[in-house]
Order: structure tokens, then sequence, then C-alpha cells
């Protein structure tokens, strides 16, 4: 039987804990329940001003806990199901407490050992706990619930802020740049001219645009030269001629003087002078570039040499090598300089010869009396180096006497006593390294006799060999012998120039075809004789003699001294050493006396060689006192006039010294560098080294074509400032680099201004939303220059980006961007106008621009965030509304989906007004009613346009009705002990099915 109560009028139900259930004062309801053998009782109440309380329907069994019953069955679980119902009053929003009581636990315990029921209410607080339900028991035989914020009333949801917008999720659409509304998207693009051309230029004047810049015209150029006028911060270069004044000053010339005024230094490391110079004087323009010129020379020459080589038979009949050094004025160092035993068997007769550079060549009569030919290097400083280069046995029979002269290029043509005692001529190779090549070709050009030939070349290749030939006689004999070596089969011509004797005839070139040979002729007295030897070998007969010594003129060299006069060394009266002068015209006449004679040793002067040291200084070396090796040095004037007295001796060899023959060791100049020096900004730089080997000046520039200091182009300011120079040194000592001009050449360009450019339309075609901002790289706006740009849309009226008309906005140097977003420009019209000016001095340089827009993506959507209905009711869904704006050819539309769940809504399905494949497009239009009754909703926005303008999205609100639902109290599990299995040990009174009472209060 169920009973019901209204909770004001009826007496309150109290549990057996005599525990008193008060409602509160604003009124409610309350129910409870019972089961008897197997059937529930329901209780209802009156309605009140809070809420229903009702018997659910779906009751849980408590039949089945004394079914079938057993020592095993009991103990179990407690059965589920329903107990009431809640239902807040339509009206009332706020709070509910529910209770629920038991109600018969006195009855209950005679039949359980316990009972524990775990009871859920759906929507309460507690539901949303851990754990999710109350326990009932029949020690506590009460529980509680909360239902809390219920409404049942007309609400709606409206987005309009940018937070709101955000929330969501933005597929190509914006909600940011105007915050509170929502546009389609833009990318960014952009049209670029990196000046590669001019197809993106209109117009321009005074400009040039290539190469991927675009600069001002070159309207002139020109050049100016500053030369030295001070000295500058170094003047380390050691020499300078003349030594008077200072060093710019030797430099200085317009027109180089050469070796008339110089610096020099003969260091082998590099020594610098700096120079100050004036101003410049021209009045504007831009440096392109500018040129350090600087004219040297290798002042030292063949004759810059003190060094001489004797070779000669030494100790043991050996092969030596000296060197010594003679002074211009004769005097003789006091020592020998280098040596070299060139053949440690034997080494007759030498004959030197310089080849080329520092390597010379002696033909010698050497081991077995064969003839020998080795190189030898002999350095600028007259050290000798210690091994020979190479050597060739040019004869292996017999090779006396021989004597060495130059064919052409690296052939060479030897004459010698060689076989049988006949005269043999050979000619070999010999490279300027000093590597010696074969016998090339063999003449033997006297075959009974042909004592201590003399060679010599005539013209060409032609060549005469004086010799002591058959009988004692004197012979002349002339050969022809090709530049490669390749010699004549015969002799070309002979003339026995003395019938009865010619002794170690010497032969010497007089002038044009005219030779004289001084030999040792009949009575051993000294003969000269003067004859014509044709260009082509022909030999005409005696011209003239004369007996220059009565007594003895053994082994005579002769000499040209100046002119016609010439002089003659020999071993003359007591085998003493004389030296005597002759006159020699041209023709050949010989004065017939001698012009002066000097006994130059009074002891012995044997096989004596005299050469020219400088002006009138002479050297003679000869077998002198002790048969050792001596050196004299002698002073003969231009007339032929001796003085009397040795200027110097030296006894170059203390054991032996025979035969010596001595021969100039030429200065052989290397390389002198030189290279051009500039300071700036207290920085010393330095262009190439220059290099030449000679005495002829050379001119040599290095150009900088920008500050090195800075790495940017030259200033004016930089020139005044700059100081020039050159620095210099050479590869050995005895060279000397000398430089006798300094100049800069400055090359200047002066600018056209002002200069232009305007573009073509660099939007044409574009689909262009919004103009943004202009780019450019300009890198270089040097000072006195500017660069500035203004832009247009119609090519016409000109702005700058603050909308000036006329206006102008300047550019800085690097890159920049110009915001343009201020114009509000959009489509597909854009021109730009720039202006570039200069004093003259320099240009802008324009690299890159570049205009930047944002095009408006033609499709985007916004879906929302998820809107909550509430936590409580059913949901009527009914207007969704909208505020938008849509240009012409764009467009917004909406959808929906909604869901019980928040989850469920990502795979909710979108509807229209009536079904998925329509829209929302009229703001006011009710809502598909597929969503009421759904908490959870969200709402689409479709947004597309052409890309140049966008659609705007405002504000959108759904409006929607909330009608509370009803709460059901469940007994959703729990467990129970009986007290055993036979009832009739059960307590009087007992049931195993609970009593319960429920009431919903405000709270």
């Amino acid at each position: 039987m169920s009973k019901q109560r209204e909770a004001k009028t009826k007496k309150r139900f109290y549990l057996v804990t005599a525990i008193l259930i008060v409602l509160v004062l604003s009124g409610g309801l309350y129910a409870y329940t019972f089961t008897t053998a197997g059937q529930t009782i329901n209780v209802a109440t009156s309605p009140g001003n809070v809420a229903t309380v009702n018997q659910s329907a779906n009751q849980p069994d408590w039949n089945s806990v004394t079914a079938n019953l057993t020592a095993n069955t009991t103990c179990g679980e407690v059965p589920t199901g329903d107990l009431f119902d809640i239902t807040p009053n339509t009206a009332y929003s706020g709070d509910l407490q529910v209770g629920v009581y038991l109600a018969n636990t006195a009855s209950l315990v005679k039949a359980y050992k316990y009972l524990n029921m775990k009871l859920y209410l759906e929507g309460s607080r507690e539901a949303n706990q851990t754990p999710n339900y109350q326990l009932l028991t029949l020690q506590n035989g009460q529980v509680n619930f909360s239902l809390e914020n219920l409404a049942g009333s007309s609400q709606s949801w409206t987005q309009t802020t940018q937070a709101d917008f955000e929330s969501g999720t933005l597929n190509q659409v914006d909600a940011t740049t105007s915050p509170g509304d929502v546009i389609l998207d833009t990318f960014a693009d952009n049209v670029t001219d990196t000046f590669d051309d001019q197809t993106k230029i209109a117009s321009s004047a005074n400009v040039t645009i290539s190469g991927g810049q675009v600069k001002l015209t070159i309207g002139s150029s020109g050049t100016e030269t500053l030369r030295p006028n001070a000295a500058g911060d170094d003047t380390n270069i050691d020499q300078q001629y003349p030594s008077s004044g200072a060093h710019w000053d030797k430099v200085d010339e317009a027109t180089a003087d050469d070796f008339t005024t110089y610096v020099s230094t003969n260091s082998t490391t590099y020594q610098r002078d700096l120079y100050n110079m004036p101003s410049h004087t021209t009045p504007a323009g831009h440096i392109d570039s500018i040129t350090a010129y600087f004219r040297f020379a290798n002042g030292a020459t063949a004759e810059d040499s003190d060094n001489y080589a004797i070779a000669y038979r030494g100790t043991l009949e050996d092969g030596f090598l000296k060197t010594v050094d003679i002074a211009d004025n004769g005097q003789l160092a006091g020592a020998v300089t280098d040596s070299l035993e060139f053949d440690t068997s034997q080494g007759y007769e030498p004959s030197i010869l310089h080849i080329a550079g520092n390597i010379y060549a002696i033909a010698y009569d050497g081991p077995g009396d064969d003839g020998w030919l080795k190189t030898v290097e002999i350095a600028n400083n007259g050290q000798i180096t210690n091994t020979v280069i190479d050597s060739l046995e040019f004869d292996t029979a017999s090779g006396n006497e021989p004597d060495i002269v130059h064919v052409s290029g690296d052939i060479y043509a030897i004459a010698y006593d060689g076989p049988g005692g006949d005269g043999w001529l050979k000619t070999v190779q010999i490279a300027s390294n000093g590597q010696i090549g074969n016998i090339i070709d063999t003449l033997e050009f006297d075959t009974s006799d042909a004592d201590q030939p003399d060679i010599i070349n005539v013209s060409g290749d032609i060549f005469a060999i004086a010799y002591n030939g058959p009988g004692g006689d004197g012979w002349l004999k002339t050969v022809q012998i090709a530049s490669n070596g390749q010699i004549s089969n015969a002799v070309i011509d002979s003339l026995e120039f003395d019938k009865r004797d010619g002794v170690r005839p010497n032969i010497i070139n007089v002038s044009g075809d005219i030779f004289a040979i001084a030999y040792q002729g009949r009575d051993s007295d000294g003969w000269l004789k003067t004859v014509q030897i044709a260009s082509d070998g022909q030999i005409g007969s005696i011209i003239d003699s004369l007996e220059f010594d009565t007594s003895r003129g053994s082994e005579p060299n002769i000499i040209n001294v100046s002119g016609d006069i010439y002089a003659i060394a020999y071993r003359g009266p007591g085998s003493d050493g004389w030296l005597k002068t002759v006159q020699i015209a041209t023709d050949g006449q010989i004065t017939n006396t001698v012009v002066d004679s000097f006994e130059f040793d009074t002891a012995d002067g044997f096989e004596p060689t005299i050469v020219n040291v400088s002006g009138d200084i002479y050297a003679i070396a000869y077998r002198g006192p002790g048969a050792d090796g001596w050196l004299v040095t002698v002073q003969i004037a231009t007339d032929g006039s001796i003085i009397k007295s040795v200027i110097d001796s030296l006894e170059f060899d203390t054991s032996d010294g025979y035969t010596p023959q001595i021969i100039f060791v030429p200065h052989n100049p290397g390389p002198v560098y030189a290279r051009a020096a500039i300071k700036t900004y207290d920085t010393v730089y330095t262009g190439n080294a220059e290099t030449v080997s000679n005495d002829t000046f050379v001119t040599r520039a290095y150009q900088w074509t920008t500050n090195p200091y800075t790495g940017s182009s030259w200033t004016w300011s930089e020139i005044d400032a700059l100081q020039l120079g050159a620095e210099l040194r050479t590869d050995d000592d005895t060279d000397e680099a000398v430089l006798t001009q300094v100049y800069l050449e400055i090359n200047f360009s002066v600018y056209n201004s002002p200069g232009t450019i305007t573009s073509i339309n660099l939007l044409s075609g574009e689909t262009v939303g919004r103009i943004d901002s202009f780019y450019y790289d300009a890198s270089a706006i040097p000072s006195g220059t500017s660069l500035k740009v203004q832009f247009s849309q119609d090519n016409t009226n000109w702005y700058n980006s603050s909308g000036t008309l006329g206006g102008w906005d300047t550019l800085s140097q690097g890159t920049g961007s110009i915001d343009l977003s201020g114009l509000g420009w959009s489509g597909s019209n854009f021109y730009y106008h720039m202006e570039f000016t200069s004093d003259g001095n320099d240009t802008p340089v324009l690299d890159e621009i570049s205009v930047n827009f944002s095009t408006y993506y033609t499709t985007g959507d916004l879906t929302s965030s998820a809107h909550d209905g509430g936590d409580y009711g059913d949901w009527d869904w009914q207007t969704i509304s909208f505020t938008i704006s849509e240009p012409s050819g764009t467009d917004i539309k909406f959808q929906l989906r909604s869901a019980a769940t928040q989850a469920g809504l990502s795979s909710a399905t979108w509807y229209g007004p009536t079904s998925t494949s329509d829209f929302y497009t009229t703001s006011g239009t009710p809502i598909n009613s597929v969503h009421d009754g759904d908490r959870w909703i969200q709402y689409k926005a479709y947004f597309s346009g052409p890309g140049d303008i966008t659609p705007t999205l405002s504000d959108i609100t759904l409006t929607y009705a909330v009608t509370l639902q009803s709460f059901t109290v469940q007994v959703i599990g729990g467990s129970y002990c009986l007290i055993s299995d036979n009832t009739s040990e059960w307590g009087e009174g007992w049931t195993v099915t609970p009593e319960f009472y429920a009431e919903a209060t405000q709270r």
C-alpha cells in the first residue's frame, strides 16, 4: 500500500534513530517507499513550490535476496534500480537538497548482518565527485545530494569580441586586424625589381640601370697628378744621389731624370721612403681610383765589379783559379778572395772565358797532355763554387796551348796545338748553366805545326788564328764557323806574317778590318805588325811593322788603351816585366817609335796578361820572382804615357804561377724589386712587387680602386692626408735598386644630378587586397648624396607614405621598409618615382626594390568554441542572428552542430536551417529543431571572396530556452549479508525489503 503526505500538512516520519526531518520554511515535498512480499508501495505528496518527489517506476527487486536461500547465498550484491524521480518546479531557480532516508532499520537488522547500498543521483554535485555515489547503510540511515544552479528560462549566446572569435578555430580567417570583426585572412606577396634590366622602369634620366644597380651617370671624368713636395713619415732608403738635400726632391720630377737624381739601396730587405704631397685642386668628383707610379732600375752594371779571375798552372803543375779584388784606383785587396784547384793533376796554359751570368769556361792542357774543358761558377762577390760544374776531354791525344773564343749563342771554338803538333780547331756547346755538350765539329787548320794559337772573331762567322807555325814562323789563317758550330772544311785564307820567327803571337782588332799582331820575332825581339782581314776572311798583306823591343819581346800581350794608343805587356830584357805603349792608326799605320815604356818588374816578368781595371788603371798578371804568381797595377794615360811606378802589387800564389790569364769578372746584375707604398689612417699598404735586372729604367704602377683601410671609395680628404712612396730591395747586395720618380694619379668622375626613375605599374594583373609596404636596398648613399621616393596609384598624383601630396620619403643607406598601410591603398595600381641627387663627388646606389601587398584568401572558415546550454534542463534552440558585411563578390554563411556532451560535438553533423546541405544566410532564421534537447552547440561561418576584398562578421547570437528535467535517485550497487539461511532463526518482525523516505528542499 502506497502513502503520500503533503510537506506542509502532514506529520514528519521519524526514523527508528529518532531523528526528526524538518522541511525548510520555503516549502518542499517528500515521499517514502517500502516493499512487502514482492511489491513496492509508493507514497505520494501534494505538489509544493520547490519540486515534486515521486516513486520511480523501475524499483529494485528485493525478492531476489530470499529467493533460493541456501547456506551459500546468505551474502550477495544489492539489487539495483530506481527509487525516486525529483522534478524541480518549472519556475524554480537555484539549488535543491535531496535527502534519502532508511525508514525500517529495526526490521532490517533482524534479517541482515549488514546492508550497504550505493545511491546515485545523476546531475548532482556528488555525481561529479569520487566516488560518484552516497553509501546508505543500516548504521547511517540517511544520505544527502545537492542539485545546483537549476534554472529554466530563455537564454542567448553571443560572440562579438576578438577573444570570443579567437577562442574558436580560425582557418584562413583573421580576427586580429580589425578587433571585434572576423575577415578573410591575407597572404603576403610582392613584386620586385633587381634592376638586372629596365623592364620595370617606365622612364629614367641621368641614371644607369644595369648589373643589378641604379646609379647616377657620369657627366665628366678626369685625372689629377700629385708629386712629392716634402718628406713623409719614413726616410729609410739608405742612399740618395746627389747626397745633399732631402730624398723627396730626388723623385719629384715631372720628367724622369733617371740617374741624374735618385734614391737607392743595396739592402736585401725592403727599405721604404714615404713622401708628403700637396692637397688636391680638383673642385669635385668621385674618386674612381688612385694609381701610384714608380720608376726604377738596377743601378749595378757588369762594370760595377772589382773582381778579377786568374787561371794559371800552379803548385804541382795543377790547374788553379783565383779571384782578386782590384779597386778602380788600382789598389789591391791584399789577399786572394777565393781559390779553386780546378784540376788536381795537370793544368797547363789555361784559357778562361766568361760564358754567361756567373759561369766561366777554362780550356787547358790537362792530364795526359790531352785537351780539357771545364766550367766553373764565380759569384758577383768573387766567391768560387767549390766544385767544377762540368768537364769535357775535347782531345784525348793532345791539347796544348788551347785558346777558347765565343762563336754564337752557346757555341764556342777552341784552337790548339793538337796531335802531331798540328793546328786544330774544335767547336763545342756550353749552356748558360755551365753544362757542356759533345764536340760539334773539328778542323785541322795546319797539318804541320801550330804552336801557341790565338783565335779572334773577324766578322760574323769568320775567325782568324795567329800562331807559331811551320819553321817557327808567324802564320795567320782564317776559317768559317757557323752559328751552330759547323766548321767549313777548308781554311779560307792564310798569311805567313813573319818568315823567320813568330812565337806566341797575340792578335787584336784595331779598327774595322785592321788587326795588329804582337809577337816574339827574330832574335827574340818584340815585334808588332798590322794586317787587313776582310769580313769574308781574305787576308791582305802586311800593312806596317814595328820592332817595339830590340833586345827581347817574349810572350807579348796587347791591349787597347784609348783611341789609337795600345799597351803591350811582355817579358823583356833580363826576362824582366816590361810595359810599352805604341800608336796604331785606324788604317794600320804604326808610329815608328814607342810612346812610352815601363819596367814593372825588375826581376822576372814571364807570360804577362794585361786588363783594364777602370779608366787609366790596368792590372798585369804574370809569373814573377821565384816563379810565383804576381799581380801589379799600373797607370797608363790616354796618350800612352805610363806612370813610372807600380800602384799596388799582390803575390797571388807563393809557389807557382805559370801562364796566368787574368779576366774581368763582370757583375752579373740580378733582379731588384720595387713596390708602391701609401700611408692612410696611419697604416702603410704596399702594391705588388715589380722587378728589373738591368740599368734600363722602367715605370710601373699599382692601383687602389678603394681605400684599403676603409674598403670604401676614396674621399678627397683622404687624398689630402695620403703619403706616397715606394719600397726597394735587392737579392744580392752587389746590386742596387734605384728609384728616380714617384707620383700619384687620381682618376675621378663627376656625377650628373639629379637623376630620376619612374616605374611602370608594378601591380598590373595582380590581385591586391592591401598595399602594405615598399622595401628597398640602397648599398650606398654617401655623404653629399640623397635618395628619396614618392608613390602613386594613377601615375599623376604623387604622395609620400604619410599621404602628403607632393611629399617624399627619404631613404637611408642599407635595407629599409616604408610602411604604406596608412595610405589605405588596395587594387592593382602602384607606381613609384625616385630621385637621386649628388654634389658630384659620388652617387647613391640602389640595388633592389619591392612593393609588398596582401591578397585575401578566397575562402576561409571559423569554427566557434563549444557553447554549454547549462547543467540541467531540456534545451530548445530557437534563432540564429548575426551582423555581417558582404561587399560585392563576397559571402558569409553558417551551419550549426550540437551534441549532448562536449566530446560528442567533434563527430556531430553540421546542419543548415533544414538540412546538412543548406546554410543560414539571413539573420534571425529559426534554428533547425534537430538540435533541440542537445546541451552543447557550435556554429561554423564560411567566408568567400574574390581575393581583393573580404566579407566581415561582426557578431553572432544564438537564442534558446531551457526547461528543467527530472532527476532520478538510483541504487547502483552495494552488498549485504543475512543472519542465516534459515528465516526461522531471524528475529520476529524481520524483513529484507528496505523502506525509503525522500524529500527535496531549497538549499
